[in-house]
């Protein structure tokens, strides 16, 4: 048998920096960066001299690509249980973006919110990442060779899921007046109002702990409503 004309490569990526965002843990980030609309995020770039010459002219776009390793994601076959698809139905792991792939790479498209290539400093929206991930590489969003809006999005075709209605106990809500933290109530609330438990729980007396930024936040869903019952400060 001949030897084929494309033998293995081996495959070598460069971390170029570490996201900073404020999901301590996998739990509770959303399934779509777009959903971030309010949560900020930031990069710590491994060469920071570099960084400032690689961000020159990227202040000029208003979105790009995060190219990511979910360092934390496992491979788990060539099927997975979507979320969306309520956690029981299989699909292949190619026709989702489920996490647990072959190669745990993330794609992200995140808003610019700052760029300041002289000190080094990106700063956007919408990024789903643990914090902590490796950035493999960031590429400008081109909208006319990046948009299809004639797109077929298949099962996901209805759009979004409805949110939560998000509320907050009178502690809990002082909590996050008292933050100095920018947008913390419209980034809860977008993160929360994605309903963070798994697709197969369904119960209205159990209360969840999730860890965002500074805080282990303890909730409860019943219905369409989630109620944040303290907010406690992580050690």
């Amino acid at each position: 048998m001949s030897s084929s004309p494309h033998p293995d490569t081996e495959l070598k990526l460069a971390t170029v920096a570490r996201a900073r965002t404020p999901f301590r843990e996998k739990f509770a980030i959303p399934r779509q960066a777009a959903l971030l609309q309010h949560t900020r995020a930031s990069f710590d770039f491994t060469e920071p001299q570099h960084a400032r010459e690689a961000l020159r002219g990227l202040e000029a776009f208003s979105h790009l690509w995060v190219i990511s390793w979910m360092h934390l994601a496992e491979d788990r076959g060539p099927s997975v249980r979507p979320p969306r698809l309520g956690g029981n139905a299989r699909i292949g792991v190619w026709a989702c973006r489920s996490p647990f792939r072959p190669n745990p790479i993330g794609l992200s498209l995140c808003r610019i919110v700052r760029v300041d290539a002289d000190k080094g400093i990106l700063e956007v929206a919408g990024l789903d990442l643990v914090d902590g991930s490796p950035i493999v590489d960031l590429k400008p969003f081109i909208p006319y060779a990046d948009s299809a809006p004639e797109a077929n999005g298949a099962w996901t075709a209805e759009g979004a899921p409805k949110a939560l209605n998000v509320a907050f106990s009178v502690e809990a809500e002082a909590v996050v007046r008292a933050s100095r933290i920018p947008a913390l109530l419209a980034s809860l609330r977008e993160i929360l109002g994605q309903d963070p438990r798994p697709a197969y729980h369904d119960d209205p007396e159990r209360v969840y702990g999730v860890a965002l930024y500074d805080w282990n936040i303890r909730f409860q869903v019943k219905g369409d409503s989630l109620l944040v019952i303290e907010m406690l400060r992580l050690d």
